[in-house]
This record gives structure tokens, sequence and C-alpha cells, in this order.
């Protein structure tokens, strides 16, 4: 492993061989490409891994940087992987041309009239902070990575120990930098399992079985509750969070970190995010709307699905035969929201038209209860309050 992964343009080599050299004077390991190498795949891959494997990602800001789609790329590699990311300012550059990911951090200054070995010490100054935690984070990515290259090879889960250390480290990581990753999370939550495993194999009882599937051991170290809850609510807000990200382009994963939240907390928002996934995961394999799905909710049987998508309609399915029962036209905007009564008998929609609706589903049709809302709701707020409008017998 590398303490610092060096990003920058070619047209810059004549410092970054400079700054290399300084770095490695002070006993700093650089990964930097020095040669001047066509890209490949297989190249591409050497990147990402040294990405993976370094302490922090140094990128060089020049005009020709910024403008690089090669270091465009390694900037979006290391922002995916949440690596800690130092933006040196090598050569004046127009504030406007810096990505995002670099504009909102704080510049360390190596312009011309700049002492040059001061502006090395106070780079390694930074690199130093915090670096326990940093260190960490890019030894379980590396293994989180391995672990994912390697089809989740269970003898490449965490154990022991390591394992007890990488959950007190998930644990502590409310506002610390860089976050964890959904593949850490996993990485973790997996071992957790399969530790747990074992231990019922060595005849633990059945009570510290349902402990250890509920909570991390670590959580079980710590007497006091409140810091037990307070553990609790960030393991379970990340992989609902990490649920909530995955749904669109893998509603399988989603559907089971949505599960793994449950399982740690189950609350009302927990299941909320385990119904949306599992109602996305379904929804993946309909085809009807002609564009995004919003909302999602399952009737009380289980039986039907209701679907409300950005084409301005609401639809409802089959569960067992994935046929469409109905579409249900009226609104003028994105159907945000969706919920069934508890007889199942009416579903309710919300949409950004600012009105709802009452359906009766034996007909299809628009009953005489049409609420028009005052000013615009986000997709958050329809969460909250459309669960409670199918127990209204009028507007909320």
């Amino acid at each position: 492993m590398a303490d610092v992964f060096l990003s920058y343009a070619r047209e810059d080599l004549p410092f970054v061989r400079r700054l290399t050299a300084a770095l490695q004077s002070r006993g700093r390991q650089v990964w930097v490409d020095l040669e001047d190498i066509i890209p490949s795949a297989r190249w591409m891959e050497e990147i990402r891994t040294g990405i993976t494997e370094a302490n922090a990602v140094v990128f060089v800001i020049t005009p020709d940087s910024v403008t690089s789609k090669v270091c465009q790329t390694e900037l979006d590699y290391a922002t995916e992987q949440s690596k800690r990311l130092v933006p040196i300012h090598a050569r004046q550059t127009p504030h406007d041309d810096v990505p995002l990911a670099l504009a909102e951090l704080n510049w360390l200054s190596f312009l011309g009239d700049t002492d040059f070995e001061a502006g090395v010490d106070q780079l390694v100054e930074v690199l130093n902070t915090d670096l326990a935690w940093v260190r960490l984070h890019t030894r379980l990515l590396t293994q989180a990575r391995e672990w994912e290259t390697r089809d989740r090879d269970r003898s490449l889960l965490l154990r022991g120990a390591e394992l007890k250390h990488a959950e007190s480290w998930l644990a502590d990581q409310t506002d610390r930098k860089p976050a964890a990753t959904s593949a850490q999370v996993q990485l973790i939550v997996a071992s957790r399992r399969a530790a747990t495993r074992r231990q019922r194999g060595v005849g633990i009882t059945a009570v510290a079985v349902a402990a250890a599937l509920a909570v991390l051991a670590a959580f079980a170290l710590i007497q006091r509750q409140t810091a037990i809850g307070q553990r609790h609510t960030a393991i379970t807000r990340e992989l609902v969070a990490n649920s909530a990200a995955l749904a669109a382009k893998d509603p399988g994963d989603s559907m089971l970190l949505a599960v793994e939240a449950f399982h740690y907390q189950p609350t009302a928002e927990t299941r909320g995010a385990l119904l949306s996934s599992q109602g996305q995961y379904f929804a993946g394999q309909l085809t009807g709307h002609s564009d995004i799905v919003y909302a999602v909710a399952f009737s009380p049987d289980r039986r039907m699905l209701a679907t409300g998508s950005r084409d301005s309609t609401a639809r409802l399915w089959d569960v067992a035969t994935h046929r469409l029962l109905a579409t249900l036209t009226g609104h003028s905007d994105n159907v945000n929201a969706v919920a069934f009564s508890p007889d199942g008998r009416t579903l309710v929609t919300g949409s950004a038209d600012h009105t709802i609706r009452w359906w009766t589903l034996d007909t299809a049709r628009v009953t005489d209860r049409l609420c028009h809302i005052t000013g615009p709701l986000s997709r958050a707020d329809w969460a909250r309050l459309i669960p409670d409008l199918p127990y209204r017998p009028t507007c909320p």
C-alpha cells in the first residue's frame, strides 16, 4: 500500500517528478505513473488498484489536469471509493473549470512564489492528520474489493479481532472522513453473519444467536445503552442510504441491504425501505410505464402491487402473474406516492400536480374525494404524508 496516489496531467510531469522525490525523501511511499503509457483496460485496472490501495489521492490542479479525461476518470473512481482527496494548486487555473469534488475542498498552494519545500512539509502534515483512521479505511477498502473480485469468497471474510475492529470503525464513522463505502459495509455485515453461524456451531445459546444477528458484536462490548442506540442508528442509516442508492441500478442488492437494515433496527424507516426495495425489485421485472417509477406499494394481502411513475400514471399489477390489472390516468404530473387502504379496496395517489386522488379498485375510477394541495411537496414529503391518507375520509 502507498501513502499517496498522484493524479496529474502529462504536461506537469517535471513538477510531479520533483514532488515525488520530495515526498519520498520524507519517507512517503508514492504511487505515480511516470511513463507515457496509452490507456488500456489493463492499465486502468492498475490505476484503480493504485487508488484503492493508497491512503490519499493528491490531485495536481492545473489547466491541463482539470480538462484531462484520464484525470477525471481517476477522480471519479477515487470519489466513488470515498478516498481522501488532497488538491494542490500547481498552476493558475480558473476556479470554474475545477470539478466540484475538488472545488469544495481546501487547496494547498504550490504556485510560483510559494516555498516548495515548505509546501511539501504542509502536504505531509495534512496526510498525517487522522492517519490511523485513513489507513484502516484503505485496508478495508482493499479487502472489500478483493472479496468482490473473487466472487465474495468466504475465506476472505473478516474474523476475530479484525472483525471487531472493523465494526467499531464503522460504528464510529458518523461525521468522519473518508466515509465507509457500500462495499465495506457489505463485507463487515457478511463477516458478522458468518461469525454468527460459526458461533451457532459450537453451541451458542438461542438468545445469543438472536442478539448476534441483530447487533454487531462490537456493540455488545459497549455498556451504555445510549451509545449502543447511536451506533445502531448510524449503521441503519448507512444501510438504508446505500439501499436507496442502489435501487435503480441494482434492485437485488438494494433489497438485501434493506433486509439487513431491518434486522438491525425494525423501525418504521427500515420497514419502509424494505417494502420500497421489494417493490422496486418486483417493479423492475414489469413493463408498461414509459418513464421512471417513483413509488411502489403492496396491497395488504400482497396480491397486488401499485406503482407511480413520472409518466403521470399509476398502475396496478398482479404479483403472482406480473399481469397489468389497470392503468389509472387523471394526474397531470409525476405520481410521487401510492398507498392502499387497510381493506385493499382503495388506492390513494399523490402527484406533483398538487392533487391527491382516491381510486376504487373494482372500477378503477376516481371517487368524489379529490384534494388540491397548496404548494409543491418533495417525494420525501409525500412518503411521510401518504401512508395516513387511506384512513381519512376527507382531505388532510
